[in-house]
C-alpha cells in the first residue's frame, strides 16, 4: 500500500467516523476519480488496508497476552552464558 493510499483511506475513515456519509460517498468518487481506478476498487483497498492492520493489532494483543503471563527472565546460568558470549564478540 502507499502513502497515498493510506492517506486517502485516513481522510475517508474520518468522514465516516463522524456520520458523514454523504462526504464519504463524494470524497471516494473524487479520489477514484484522481486515482483513475473504479470507486469499487477503491473501497476494496480502503477495506484491506483496514483489515491489515487490524489483523496485526490482533496478533500483537495475542502475543502480548501470552508473553505477560510469562517470565522472560534467563536462569542465571544461561544469564552468565549470554553475557560471556556477547563479551566475546567482535562488534
Amino acid at each position: 500500500m502507499t502513502t497515498h493510499d493510506r492517506d486517502v483511506w485516513g481522510d475517508l475513515a474520518l468522514m465516516a467516523k463522524h456520520g458523514e456519509q454523504g462526504l464519504v460517498f463524494k470524497a471516494a468518487e473524487k479520489v477514484s476519480r484522481r486515482m483513475r481506478v473504479p470507486r469499487s476498487q477503491l473501497y476494496a483497498r480502503a477495506l484491506q488496508a483496514y483489515v491489515k492492520e487490524h489483523s496485526q493489532e490482533q496478533i500483537t494483543e495475542r502475543l502480548n497476552a501470552v508473553y505477560g503471563k510469562v517470565s522472560s527472565k534467563l536462569d542465571s546460568r544461561a544469564e552468565a552464558a549470554s553475557l560471556e558470549i556477547l563479551r566475546r564478540e567482535k562488534w
